[in-house]
Protein backbone atom coordinates (compact mmCIF):
# COMPACT_ATOMS: atom_id res chain seq x y z
CA UNK A 1 0.00 0.00 0.00
CA UNK A 2 1.03 3.42 -0.85
CA UNK A 3 0.28 7.27 1.07
CA UNK A 4 1.07 10.53 0.47
CA UNK A 5 0.21 13.13 2.00
CA UNK A 6 0.76 16.60 0.19
CA UNK A 7 0.62 20.12 1.54
CA UNK A 8 -0.07 23.19 0.10
CA UNK A 9 2.39 25.33 0.57
CA UNK A 10 2.89 26.46 -2.90
CA UNK A 11 6.73 25.64 -2.86
CA UNK A 12 7.27 23.78 -5.68
CA UNK A 13 10.64 22.00 -6.07
CA UNK A 14 12.74 21.53 -9.40
CA UNK A 15 10.56 18.45 -10.62
CA UNK A 16 7.53 20.55 -9.64
CA UNK A 17 4.81 18.43 -7.72
CA UNK A 18 2.47 21.07 -8.01
CA UNK A 19 0.49 23.53 -10.19
CA UNK A 20 -0.16 27.70 -10.12
CA UNK A 21 -3.51 28.51 -8.22
CA UNK A 22 -4.15 30.27 -11.47
CA UNK A 23 -4.08 27.82 -13.94
CA UNK A 24 -4.19 29.62 -17.45
CA UNK A 25 -2.41 28.30 -20.54
CA UNK A 26 -3.39 31.38 -21.82
CA UNK A 27 -1.37 34.02 -19.45
CA UNK A 28 0.03 37.25 -21.02
CA UNK A 29 4.00 36.50 -22.47
CA UNK A 30 4.71 39.88 -21.00
CA UNK A 31 4.42 39.74 -17.52
CA UNK A 32 7.91 40.71 -15.73
CA UNK A 33 9.04 39.99 -12.50
CA UNK A 34 11.89 42.72 -10.59
CA UNK A 35 13.84 40.41 -8.43
CA UNK A 36 15.78 41.70 -5.79
CA UNK A 37 17.00 45.53 -4.30
CA UNK A 38 17.93 47.35 -7.70
CA UNK A 39 17.83 50.71 -6.02
CA UNK A 40 17.05 53.53 -8.84
CA UNK A 41 17.22 51.22 -11.25
CA UNK A 42 13.82 49.48 -9.96
CA UNK A 43 11.96 52.30 -9.52
CA UNK A 44 12.99 54.20 -13.00
CA UNK A 45 12.42 50.56 -14.52
CA UNK A 46 8.78 50.32 -13.18
CA UNK A 47 7.45 53.57 -15.38
CA UNK A 48 9.63 52.27 -18.37
CA UNK A 49 8.57 48.76 -18.26
CA UNK A 50 4.46 49.86 -17.79
CA UNK A 51 5.29 52.12 -20.68
CA UNK A 52 6.42 49.18 -23.09
CA UNK A 53 3.66 47.03 -22.60
CA UNK A 54 5.09 45.24 -19.39
CA UNK A 55 2.81 43.96 -16.35
CA UNK A 56 5.55 44.69 -13.82
CA UNK A 57 5.57 42.43 -10.57
CA UNK A 58 8.10 43.49 -7.61
CA UNK A 59 9.65 40.89 -5.79
CA UNK A 60 12.47 41.45 -3.27
CA UNK A 61 12.81 38.46 -1.51
CA UNK A 62 13.55 34.89 -2.79
CA UNK A 63 10.47 34.06 -1.36
CA UNK A 64 8.24 36.78 -2.63
CA UNK A 65 10.11 35.41 -6.16
CA UNK A 66 8.71 31.71 -6.25
CA UNK A 67 5.49 32.79 -4.72
CA UNK A 68 5.00 35.30 -7.50
CA UNK A 69 6.03 32.81 -10.41
CA UNK A 70 3.34 30.29 -9.04
CA UNK A 71 0.77 32.57 -8.92
CA UNK A 72 0.72 33.30 -12.35
CA UNK A 73 2.80 32.31 -15.18
CA UNK A 74 5.43 35.02 -16.20
CA UNK A 75 7.57 35.25 -19.38
CA UNK A 76 10.30 37.17 -18.42
CA UNK A 77 12.38 37.61 -14.93
CA UNK A 78 15.12 40.53 -13.85
CA UNK A 79 17.79 39.17 -11.24
CA UNK A 80 19.79 41.65 -9.42
CA UNK A 81 23.01 39.96 -8.17
CA UNK A 82 25.40 40.88 -5.60
CA UNK A 83 29.06 40.31 -4.75
CA UNK A 84 28.22 37.43 -2.89
CA UNK A 85 26.49 35.24 -5.86
CA UNK A 86 22.84 34.94 -4.00
CA UNK A 87 21.67 36.20 -6.88
CA UNK A 88 23.46 32.97 -9.19
CA UNK A 89 21.84 30.80 -7.10
CA UNK A 90 18.11 32.70 -7.77
CA UNK A 91 18.87 32.24 -10.86
CA UNK A 92 19.24 28.41 -11.29
CA UNK A 93 16.42 28.26 -8.57
CA UNK A 94 14.37 29.71 -11.15
CA UNK A 95 15.44 28.06 -14.20
CA UNK A 96 15.10 24.61 -12.30
CA UNK A 97 11.57 25.48 -11.16
CA UNK A 98 10.12 27.35 -14.20
CA UNK A 99 12.26 26.60 -17.38
CA UNK A 100 10.14 28.63 -19.66
CA UNK A 101 10.58 31.98 -17.64
CA UNK A 102 13.53 34.20 -19.81
CA UNK A 103 15.92 35.51 -16.92
CA UNK A 104 18.17 38.08 -17.23
CA UNK A 105 20.58 39.02 -14.84
CA UNK A 106 22.09 42.11 -13.55
CA UNK A 107 25.34 41.52 -11.75
CA UNK A 108 27.24 43.25 -9.48
CA UNK A 109 30.83 42.29 -11.52
CA UNK A 110 31.03 42.52 -15.03
CA UNK A 111 33.51 40.17 -15.43
CA UNK A 112 33.58 37.62 -18.52
CA UNK A 113 34.16 34.85 -16.52
CA UNK A 114 30.78 35.77 -14.35
CA UNK A 115 29.11 36.24 -17.73
CA UNK A 116 29.80 33.01 -19.20
CA UNK A 117 28.68 31.65 -15.65
CA UNK A 118 25.42 33.52 -16.08
CA UNK A 119 24.59 32.04 -19.32
CA UNK A 120 25.79 28.37 -17.97
CA UNK A 121 23.12 29.06 -15.45
CA UNK A 122 20.46 29.58 -17.70
CA UNK A 123 20.13 33.22 -17.79
CA UNK A 124 19.14 34.49 -21.44
CA UNK A 125 20.98 37.91 -21.27
CA UNK A 126 23.61 39.44 -19.26
CA UNK A 127 23.95 43.25 -17.91
CA UNK A 128 26.17 44.69 -15.99
CA UNK A 129 26.17 47.06 -12.98
CA UNK A 130 25.75 50.12 -12.94
CA UNK A 131 22.80 49.31 -15.03
CA UNK A 132 20.35 52.42 -16.11
CA UNK A 133 16.70 51.91 -18.18
CA UNK A 134 18.43 52.38 -21.25
CA UNK A 135 20.91 49.34 -20.97
CA UNK A 136 17.86 47.17 -19.81
CA UNK A 137 15.08 48.04 -21.90
CA UNK A 138 16.52 46.60 -25.33
CA UNK A 139 17.08 43.43 -23.48
CA UNK A 140 13.99 43.22 -22.09
CA UNK A 141 12.33 43.85 -25.28
CA UNK A 142 13.97 41.20 -27.30
CA UNK A 143 13.64 38.76 -24.50
CA UNK A 144 9.69 39.62 -24.43
CA UNK A 145 9.50 39.35 -28.10
CA UNK A 146 11.09 35.98 -27.94
CA UNK A 147 8.57 35.18 -25.06
CA UNK A 148 5.84 36.09 -27.92
CA UNK A 149 6.61 34.05 -30.42
CA UNK A 150 8.07 31.26 -28.19
CA UNK A 151 4.93 28.76 -26.76
CA UNK A 152 5.17 29.47 -22.86
CA UNK A 153 4.47 26.76 -20.08
CA UNK A 154 3.45 26.44 -16.85
CA UNK A 155 5.14 27.58 -14.31
CA UNK A 156 5.54 25.88 -11.03
CA UNK A 157 4.25 22.53 -11.94
CA UNK A 158 4.63 18.97 -12.58
CA UNK A 159 5.55 18.09 -16.23
CA UNK A 160 2.15 17.07 -17.22
CA UNK A 161 1.15 20.41 -17.19
CA UNK A 162 3.68 21.43 -19.67
CA UNK A 163 2.47 21.98 -23.34
CA UNK A 164 0.82 23.50 -26.11
CA UNK A 165 -0.62 21.13 -28.14
CA UNK A 166 -4.51 20.93 -28.86
CA UNK A 167 -4.79 17.53 -27.06
CA UNK A 168 -2.72 19.06 -23.74
CA UNK A 169 -5.04 22.43 -24.09
CA UNK A 170 -8.15 20.14 -24.13
CA UNK A 171 -7.03 18.20 -20.84
CA UNK A 172 -6.15 21.13 -19.14
CA UNK A 173 -9.55 23.00 -20.16
CA UNK A 174 -11.34 20.18 -18.64
CA UNK A 175 -9.11 19.60 -15.53
CA UNK A 176 -9.46 23.08 -14.75
CA UNK A 177 -13.37 23.09 -14.81
CA UNK A 178 -13.27 20.16 -12.64
CA UNK A 179 -10.88 21.32 -9.91
CA UNK A 180 -13.47 23.68 -9.20
CA UNK A 181 -16.01 21.24 -7.89
CA UNK A 182 -15.99 17.79 -5.56
CA UNK A 183 -17.32 15.97 -8.28
CA UNK A 184 -15.07 12.40 -8.88
CA UNK A 185 -12.73 12.61 -11.75
CA UNK A 186 -11.78 9.32 -13.65
CA UNK A 187 -8.34 9.93 -15.35
CA UNK A 188 -7.40 7.80 -18.83
CA UNK A 189 -4.11 6.79 -19.74
CA UNK A 190 -1.56 5.13 -20.61
CA UNK A 191 1.21 3.85 -18.35
CA UNK A 192 3.54 7.09 -17.57
CA UNK A 193 1.28 9.48 -19.09
CA UNK A 194 1.32 11.40 -15.54
CA UNK A 195 -2.09 9.98 -14.20
CA UNK A 196 -0.48 10.66 -11.00
CA UNK A 197 0.80 14.21 -11.49
CA UNK A 198 -2.70 15.50 -13.19
CA UNK A 199 -4.30 14.45 -9.82
CA UNK A 200 -2.44 16.23 -7.63
CA UNK A 201 -2.73 19.22 -9.70
CA UNK A 202 -6.39 18.90 -9.82
CA UNK A 203 -5.79 18.84 -5.45
CA UNK A 204 -3.99 21.76 -5.62
CA UNK A 205 -5.95 23.83 -8.10
CA UNK A 206 -9.32 22.91 -5.94
CA UNK A 207 -11.22 23.71 -2.87
CA UNK A 208 -9.54 21.66 -0.74
CA UNK A 209 -5.82 21.93 -1.67
CA UNK A 210 -5.14 23.07 1.85
CA UNK A 211 -6.62 19.18 3.08
CA UNK A 212 -4.56 16.09 2.84
CA UNK A 213 -4.07 13.96 -0.84
CA UNK A 214 -3.67 10.31 0.23
CA UNK A 215 -2.76 7.31 -2.70
CA UNK A 216 -4.92 4.48 -2.25
CA UNK A 217 -2.54 2.30 -4.14
CA UNK A 218 -3.49 -1.54 -4.63
CA UNK A 219 -0.48 -2.42 -7.06
CA UNK A 220 1.97 -0.94 -4.42
CA UNK A 221 0.59 -2.23 -1.24
CA UNK A 222 3.20 -4.63 -0.51
CA UNK A 223 2.63 -6.85 2.16
CA UNK A 224 -0.16 -4.72 4.15
CA UNK A 225 -3.70 -5.07 3.05
CA UNK A 226 -5.50 -2.12 1.14
CA UNK A 227 -8.08 -0.79 3.54
CA UNK A 228 -10.03 1.83 1.74
CA UNK A 229 -12.22 2.86 4.59
CA UNK A 230 -9.17 3.67 6.43
CA UNK A 231 -7.60 5.63 3.70
CA UNK A 232 -10.77 7.47 3.33
CA UNK A 233 -10.58 8.74 6.72
CA UNK A 234 -7.59 9.90 6.35
CA UNK A 235 -8.28 11.80 3.54
CA UNK A 236 -10.65 13.81 5.06
CA UNK A 237 -11.26 16.91 4.09
CA UNK A 238 -8.58 16.31 1.32
CA UNK A 239 -8.76 14.26 -1.90
CA UNK A 240 -8.09 10.71 -2.19
CA UNK A 241 -6.49 9.14 -5.19
CA UNK A 242 -7.34 5.80 -6.37
CA UNK A 243 -4.18 4.98 -8.72
CA UNK A 244 -4.94 1.91 -11.02
CA UNK A 245 -8.48 1.44 -10.33
CA UNK A 246 -8.78 -1.70 -11.65
CA UNK A 247 -6.77 -3.31 -9.69
CA UNK A 248 -9.35 -3.02 -6.87
CA UNK A 249 -10.08 -6.33 -5.22
CA UNK A 250 -13.87 -6.46 -5.88
CA UNK A 251 -14.51 -6.03 -1.96
CA UNK A 252 -12.34 -2.83 -1.73
CA UNK A 253 -14.61 -1.43 -4.80
CA UNK A 254 -17.97 -2.23 -3.04
CA UNK A 255 -16.65 0.00 -0.12
CA UNK A 256 -15.35 2.39 -2.72
CA UNK A 257 -18.88 2.66 -4.21
CA UNK A 258 -20.80 3.26 -0.93
CA UNK A 259 -17.92 6.15 0.07
CA UNK A 260 -19.27 7.53 -3.39
CA UNK A 261 -22.82 6.92 -2.61
CA UNK A 262 -22.90 8.17 1.23
CA UNK A 263 -21.52 11.59 -0.80
CA UNK A 264 -24.72 11.63 -3.10
CA UNK A 265 -26.76 13.20 -0.28
CA UNK A 266 -24.22 15.64 1.22
CA UNK A 267 -21.22 15.77 2.84
CA UNK A 268 -20.05 11.64 3.12
CA UNK A 269 -19.11 10.65 6.33
CA UNK A 270 -15.41 11.33 6.34
CA UNK A 271 -15.86 14.78 3.61
CA UNK A 272 -13.30 13.29 0.70
CA UNK A 273 -13.33 13.88 -2.85
CA UNK A 274 -12.24 10.62 -4.69
CA UNK A 275 -10.10 10.74 -8.43
CA UNK A 276 -9.34 7.40 -9.62
CA UNK A 277 -6.98 6.15 -12.50
CA UNK A 278 -7.04 3.66 -14.72
CA UNK A 279 -5.03 2.53 -18.00
CA UNK A 280 -7.68 0.03 -18.63
CA UNK A 281 -11.30 0.43 -20.18
CA UNK A 282 -13.35 -0.08 -16.90
CA UNK A 283 -16.47 -0.31 -19.20
CA UNK A 284 -15.28 -2.83 -20.93
CA UNK A 285 -13.64 -5.11 -17.42
CA UNK A 286 -17.39 -4.33 -16.44
CA UNK A 287 -19.33 -5.72 -19.04
CA UNK A 288 -16.75 -9.06 -18.49
CA UNK A 289 -17.84 -8.80 -14.53
CA UNK A 290 -14.63 -7.87 -13.34
CA UNK A 291 -15.30 -4.36 -12.41
CA UNK A 292 -18.28 -3.12 -10.59
CA UNK A 293 -20.44 -1.22 -13.08
CA UNK A 294 -22.70 0.90 -10.31
CA UNK A 295 -18.84 2.29 -9.35
CA UNK A 296 -17.32 2.85 -13.10
CA UNK A 297 -20.41 5.43 -13.27
CA UNK A 298 -19.92 6.78 -10.08
CA UNK A 299 -16.54 7.28 -10.58
CA UNK A 300 -16.80 8.51 -13.99
CA UNK A 301 -18.82 11.99 -13.60
CA UNK A 302 -16.21 13.80 -14.79
CA UNK A 303 -13.66 11.66 -17.36
CA UNK A 304 -10.35 12.87 -18.64
CA UNK A 305 -8.08 11.53 -20.97
CA UNK A 306 -4.34 12.02 -21.01
CA UNK A 307 -2.75 12.01 -24.40
CA UNK A 308 0.15 9.67 -24.50
CA UNK A 309 3.48 11.69 -25.61
CA UNK A 310 3.56 10.54 -29.35
CA UNK A 311 0.20 12.62 -29.81
CA UNK A 312 1.88 15.66 -28.07
CA UNK A 313 4.80 16.08 -30.15
CA UNK A 314 4.53 19.95 -29.74
CA UNK A 315 5.02 19.63 -26.34
CA UNK A 316 7.93 16.97 -26.79
CA UNK A 317 10.79 19.61 -27.00
CA UNK A 318 9.35 21.71 -24.13
CA UNK A 319 9.37 18.62 -21.87
CA UNK A 320 13.06 17.32 -23.44
CA UNK A 321 14.59 20.75 -21.93
CA UNK A 322 12.29 20.87 -18.69
CA UNK A 323 13.68 17.51 -17.49
CA UNK A 324 17.27 18.02 -18.66
CA UNK A 325 17.31 21.28 -16.28
CA UNK A 326 15.83 19.86 -13.56
CA UNK A 327 18.15 16.72 -13.63
CA UNK A 328 21.13 19.04 -13.65
CA UNK A 329 19.63 20.80 -11.02
CA UNK A 330 19.60 18.02 -9.28
CA UNK A 331 22.64 16.33 -9.78
CA UNK A 332 24.17 19.84 -9.57
CA UNK A 333 25.51 19.72 -13.10
CA UNK A 334 25.39 22.05 -16.48
CA UNK A 335 22.07 20.98 -18.32
CA UNK A 336 23.21 20.17 -21.64
CA UNK A 337 21.18 21.21 -24.89
CA UNK A 338 20.08 19.12 -28.09
CA UNK A 339 21.27 19.47 -31.26
CA UNK A 340 18.16 19.50 -33.98
CA UNK A 341 19.53 16.17 -35.88
CA UNK A 342 19.10 14.81 -32.05
CA UNK A 343 15.76 16.37 -31.16
CA UNK A 344 14.39 14.91 -34.61
CA UNK A 345 15.31 11.67 -33.15
CA UNK A 346 13.34 12.31 -30.38
CA UNK A 347 10.08 13.34 -32.19
CA UNK A 348 10.10 10.23 -34.26
CA UNK A 349 10.84 7.63 -31.16
CA UNK A 350 7.27 6.10 -30.54
CA UNK A 351 7.59 6.86 -26.54
CA UNK A 352 6.21 3.32 -25.07
CA UNK A 353 6.52 4.88 -21.64
CA UNK A 354 5.06 8.74 -22.54
CA UNK A 355 6.55 11.37 -20.56
CA UNK A 356 8.50 8.97 -17.89
CA UNK A 357 10.20 7.27 -20.41
CA UNK A 358 11.52 10.83 -21.42
CA UNK A 359 11.86 11.84 -18.13
CA UNK A 360 14.48 8.65 -17.37
CA UNK A 361 15.99 9.32 -20.83
CA UNK A 362 16.66 13.50 -20.43
CA UNK A 363 18.47 12.14 -16.87
CA UNK A 364 20.22 9.89 -18.25
CA UNK A 365 21.82 12.22 -21.10
CA UNK A 366 22.55 14.86 -18.70
CA UNK A 367 24.24 12.48 -16.23
CA UNK A 368 26.22 10.92 -19.29
CA UNK A 369 26.78 13.70 -21.31
CA UNK A 370 30.63 14.77 -21.75
CA UNK A 371 29.89 17.67 -24.09
CA UNK A 372 27.40 20.84 -24.29
CA UNK A 373 25.31 19.32 -27.23
CA UNK A 374 23.74 16.00 -27.28
CA UNK A 375 24.29 14.39 -30.60
CA UNK A 376 22.65 11.85 -32.10
CA UNK A 377 25.42 9.64 -31.43
CA UNK A 378 24.82 10.15 -27.70
CA UNK A 379 21.22 8.67 -28.08
CA UNK A 380 20.38 5.68 -26.52
CA UNK A 381 20.33 3.05 -29.40
CA UNK A 382 16.45 2.66 -29.30
CA UNK A 383 16.12 6.29 -30.47
CA UNK A 384 18.76 6.14 -33.54
CA UNK A 385 16.82 4.11 -35.70
CA UNK A 386 16.34 4.97 -38.62
CA UNK A 387 12.41 7.28 -39.43
CA UNK A 388 9.87 5.47 -41.05
CA UNK A 389 8.62 7.72 -44.04
CA UNK A 390 7.05 6.46 -46.48
CA UNK A 391 4.69 3.88 -44.02
CA UNK A 392 3.56 6.96 -42.69
CA UNK A 393 2.51 9.03 -45.29
CA UNK A 394 0.16 6.86 -46.76
CA UNK A 395 1.18 7.91 -50.32
CA UNK A 396 -0.37 7.04 -53.71
CA UNK A 397 2.06 7.25 -56.56
CA UNK A 398 -0.05 8.58 -59.69
CA UNK A 399 0.56 6.38 -62.83
CA UNK A 400 1.89 9.88 -65.02
CA UNK A 401 4.28 9.55 -62.50
CA UNK A 402 5.23 12.41 -60.00
CA UNK A 403 8.19 15.96 -59.49
CA UNK A 404 10.22 14.88 -56.43
CA UNK A 405 11.12 18.70 -55.92
CA UNK A 406 6.84 19.14 -55.35
CA UNK A 407 7.02 16.39 -53.07
CA UNK A 408 9.85 17.92 -51.34
CA UNK A 409 8.08 21.71 -51.54
CA UNK A 410 4.78 20.10 -50.42
CA UNK A 411 6.45 18.28 -47.52
CA UNK A 412 8.32 21.36 -45.83
CA UNK A 413 5.17 23.37 -46.36
CA UNK A 414 2.93 21.27 -44.66
CA UNK A 415 5.63 21.31 -41.99
CA UNK A 416 5.21 24.90 -41.65
CA UNK A 417 1.77 25.09 -41.68
CA UNK A 418 1.77 22.52 -39.09
CA UNK A 419 3.99 24.62 -36.57
CA UNK A 420 2.33 27.80 -37.20
CA UNK A 421 5.67 29.09 -39.45
CA UNK A 422 8.17 28.28 -36.52
CA UNK A 423 11.47 27.37 -38.52
CA UNK A 424 13.00 25.30 -35.68
CA UNK A 425 10.17 22.57 -34.90
CA UNK A 426 9.61 22.13 -38.84
CA UNK A 427 13.10 21.54 -38.75
CA UNK A 428 12.91 19.18 -36.07
CA UNK A 429 9.77 17.55 -37.28
CA UNK A 430 11.41 16.88 -40.92
CA UNK A 431 14.79 15.90 -39.13
CA UNK A 432 16.90 17.87 -40.90
CA UNK A 433 19.14 21.47 -39.53
CA UNK A 434 16.94 24.49 -39.66
CA UNK A 435 19.85 25.57 -41.33
CA UNK A 436 18.97 23.30 -43.90
CA UNK A 437 15.44 24.14 -44.13
CA UNK A 438 16.12 27.55 -44.69
CA UNK A 439 18.20 26.38 -47.96
CA UNK A 440 15.48 24.48 -48.98
CA UNK A 441 12.37 27.09 -48.15
CA UNK A 442 14.88 29.59 -50.48
CA UNK A 443 15.25 27.13 -53.30
CA UNK A 444 11.07 26.12 -53.29
CA UNK A 445 11.18 30.07 -52.79
CA UNK A 446 8.83 29.25 -49.72
CA UNK A 447 7.72 31.65 -47.03
CA UNK A 448 6.38 30.92 -43.27
CA UNK A 449 2.41 31.55 -43.42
Amino acid sequence: MSRERVEMTHAAGANGEQMPSRWDPDASPVRLILCGHLGGVHRGLDTDLRDAGFSVVPALTESEVRTAIEAEPASVVVIADGEDGVGLDLLRGIVAQAPHVLAVLIAARGSIEHAVEAVKAGAYDYVARPAQSADLLPVLRRAAERARREPTVQSGGPATMIGVSAAWRHMVEVAKRAAATDAAVLLRGEAGSGKRSLARAIHAASPRAHGPFVVADELARGEEPLDIDSLSAEAAGGTLYVHESAALPLPQQERLLRILRDGENGPAPCGVRVIASSGQNLMGLAAQGKFNEALYYRLSVIPIDLPPLRARQEDLPLLARHFLLASAQRHGRTAPTISDDAMACLLSHGWPGNVAELEATMERLTILARKPVIGVEDLPPELRRDQPVLPRLRMELPEQGISLDGVERELIQRALDRYRGNQTHAARYLGISRKTLIYRMEKHRLRSR
